[in-house]
């Protein structure tokens, strides 16, 4: 009888070791797919905004896999507020929105799921976005933008 007790107690510890492990590497998991955005240093391509080329480090995800099966891209990008440009794709694209909270002159991300945005102002925000990427250098990146459209081109980096 007191082996068959021994046999169950340890097989209720094992099923709750076992229960523990399952819930702890789901929850490491989920955390790190939506929270551990890695950039790759390798991913680059160019952005050329009113003739004036930048130089892009890209995020590793499937949105940013997605833009770049899409490149060359030449469009027209719309203000914003007074600190962004944007783009409705008429697709959607892959993406997994979070919270940024501050947006860095340079930023460049997807909201919701189709309108790229390319940011030239620091500031504040609740609203959530997919990352993308960010212009390396975008000291002179509101001057070049200034007021209304501008036409982009992105593409490949050689």
């Amino acid at each position: 009888m007191n082996k068959k007790i021994l046999i169950i107690i340890l097989s209720i510890i094992l099923l709750i070791i076992l229960i523990i492990w399952l819930i702890f590497s789901n929850y490491l998991y989920s955390e790190k797919e939506t929270t551990d955005i890695k950039k790759e240093d390798n991913m680059n391509i160019n952005i050329i905004i009113n003739d004036v080329p930048y130089k892009v480090t890209l995020f590793d995800n499937p949105t940013t896999s997605y833009l770049l099966d899409l490149l060359p891209l030449e469009i027209t990008m719309h203000e914003l507020n007074g600190n962004e440009k944007y783009y409705y794709f008429n697709e959607t694209l892959p993406s997994n929105p979070t919270n940024v909270t501050t947006i860095k002159a340079g930023d460049i991300m997807l909201y919701n799921d189709n309108c790229l945005v390319i940011f030239y102002e620091d500031f504040q925000t609740s609203y959530r976005y997919t990352k993308i990427g960010e212009i390396t250098n975008p000291t002179n990146l509101k001057e070049v933008v200034k007021d209304g459209d501008i036409k982009v081109l992105i593409e490949k980096s050689v």
